[in-house]
């Protein structure tokens, strides 16, 4: 995307050559495919020079940017050299024209700049515009006063106070840590809402910059257009024939695969009839992770979620949550402002049960969340938003009353009001805990689970024997992130990585200790979650 020209004027080239004139007008209309594409060239990786055509990836993002764009991607794929080319386009067709580029080094900083030196110097011969000085990090054209920089990300405040007509963050999660919050908030409190923001990287671990800002696209918290492209959208380059010498040597013939490849590559085309994948991409997937198996998955992702555990100890295991984050699926509705996704309606005569986490209703702070399902552990919707307790309990009592009085458990600790909410409206089916140490005498345990270290260990390991035993079932990919993210931090507490959210991983860890508390669960996710884990608790009020 581009600022349009406040003036018909372009930096003419001093030779009138076939076709530039038209491709150059058709930038200034919006289009810049015919003049990059025809007449911008630049460096294969085999070394050889040739047009800028663009790649499947880099076609389908010209039409799905927005105006503030975060991208998560493999390496070379050619998303910085996309950027550089529209920017020179466009500096060489729009008054007043700014494209400033930042990056992680100097080294970095020289090569985007060199690109932008190539598409200038091997124009046709007489065909350049007129050039100002050339700094070897900026690029200025006198006759239209635009310009093209590229800088590196050492000072902490750079943009501020200037007004780039487009910014690129490139490699953003290489950005110094400690800086790159203040160069974050510099460059996009700089830019007007008209200017756009590119902000890429390959995954560089949880907990960063970069990855706090996908994650909160990702979830529909940031006004950001989360992008993720997998090595998958490039197959042809992805990929080692049958009989290659480069495979390793034990896959150089006839390729079997395991499950876990059967799986990728049938899910994969099923959802992508037009882009298939086969026994090359997989033998090349084989070599590039014996090559480096702990940065395979960063540096080649194939989801947005595991994608930044490469460098990362976790709690859950990966593997036991890919299954689902490659059958993630599309809510079935969405209602109550975007709060409440749907994947299946209410049915007739089936069990719900219900974990809740409380937030404080506070912008900024956890949400309160409401992980639905049935009794044997899919989960069939998801409210998640800034509610407090008396708001959320009104909710929970709409929602939960179509899940046929869904059974309801949520934290103690942090619930008394919603507890209170739901008694107050005569919602029957709620959990309450007996504690080991309450006298029996005592004829009506209190409302709502207790979260002690121990008990969350007990709600740790009865995530863990669900995701083993295939008892939790999850579509929505905010949960599955958390879930994946949810860490054991250096004090020995658990939960997210810092800057993120666990609310959705809580509200999913309750749900679970709903069904293994609720008299009707299924034999299957019973045994799954193991009742030896069990506290002491006892579920109350009639069962639908």
């Amino acid at each position: 995307m581009c600022a349009q020209p406040t003036k018909e004027k372009v930096s003419a080239p001093s030779k009138v050559i076939e076709g530039m004139e038209e491709a150059l007008t058709s930038v200034i209309k919006g289009d810049l495919i015919p003049f990059i594409s025809r007449f911008l060239i630049i460096r294969y990786e085999n070394e050889q020079y040739g047009p800028f055509l663009y790649n499947r990836v880099q076609a389908d993002y010209e039409q799905a940017q927005g105006m503030r764009n975060v991208i998560v991607k493999p390496r070379k794929i050619g998303f910085t050299t996309r950027w550089l080319a529209v920017a020179y386009a466009t500096a060489i067709t729009t008054p007043g024209y700014e494209g400033l580029g930042l990056t992680y080094d100097d080294d970095e900083a020289e090569y985007m700049f060199n690109i932008v030196r190539r598409f200038y110097e091997m124009l046709p011969k007489g065909s350049q515009p007129s050039l100002g000085k050339d700094t070897g990090r900026a690029m200025s054209f006198p006759a239209l006063d635009s310009r093209i920089e590229i800088q590196t990300a050492g000072g902490r405040r750079k943009g501020r106070g200037r007004t780039p007509s487009a910014i690129l963050l490139d490699e953003f999660a290489q950005y110094e840590e400690n800086a790159a919050s203040e160069i974050f908030a510099s460059v996009v409190n700089s830019a007007p809402l008209s200017v756009p923001i590119t902000i890429q990287s390959t995954p560089k671990g949880i907990g960063n910059e970069f990855h706090r800002l996908f994650t909160r696209s990702l979830r529909g918290e940031s006004p950001f257009k989360n992008h993720f492209y997998p090595w998958m959208w490039l197959p042809e380059k992805h990929q080692l024939p049958r009989g290659s010498p480069l495979a390793l040597s034990a896959d150089q013939g006839y390729l079997e695969m395991t499950e876990e490849e059967r799986t990728l590559v049938s899910e994969w085309n099923e959802r992508h009839p037009d882009i298939l994948l086969g026994e090359n991409n997989i033998r090349w997937r084989r070599y590039k992770k014996a090559e480096n198996p702990e940065m395979f998955g960063q540096e080649y992702p194939e989801d947005p979620v595991s994608c930044f555990l490469s460098t990362t100890d976790t709690v859950f295991e990966t593997a036991l949550l890919m299954p689902w984050l490659q059958r993630i699926k599309t809510a079935l509705e969405t209602s109550r402002n975007g709060t409440l996704k749907v994947w299946r309606r209410p049915q007739p005569g089936m069990v719900y049960c219900v974990g809740v986490d409380c937030g404080e209703g506070i912008a900024g702070r956890d949400n309160s969340v409401a992980v639905f399902g049935t009794a044997n552990g899919e989960v069939v919707a998801v409210l998640a938003g800034i509610y407090d307790q008396m708001e959320m309990g009104q909710m929970v009592y709409d929602i939960g009353g179509q899940y046929n009085q869904a059974f309801v458990l949520n934290e103690r600790q942090a619930g008394f009001t919603f507890q209170l909410t739901l008694h107050n409206l005569g919602y029957k089916n709620l959990y309450r805990h007996r504690d080991v140490e309450t006298p029996r005498s005592r004829s009506m345990p209190q409302l709502g689970f207790p979260t002690t270290q121990a008990s969350k260990r007990q709600l740790i390991e009865g995530m863990r024997a669900a995701l083993k035993g295939d008892a939790f079932q999850c579509p929505d990919i905010a949960t599955l992130s958390e879930l994946v993210e949810y860490k054991r931090h250096k004090d020995g507490t658990y939960g997210a990585p810092v800057g993120s959210h666990d609310d959705r991983a809580m509200a999913s860890m309750l749900y679970l200790q709903a069904i293994q508390a609720c008299e009707r669960a299924m034999p299957r996710v019973q045994r799954a979650l193991g009742r030896r884990n069990a506290l002491v608790a006892y579920p109350v009020g009639a069962m639908p």
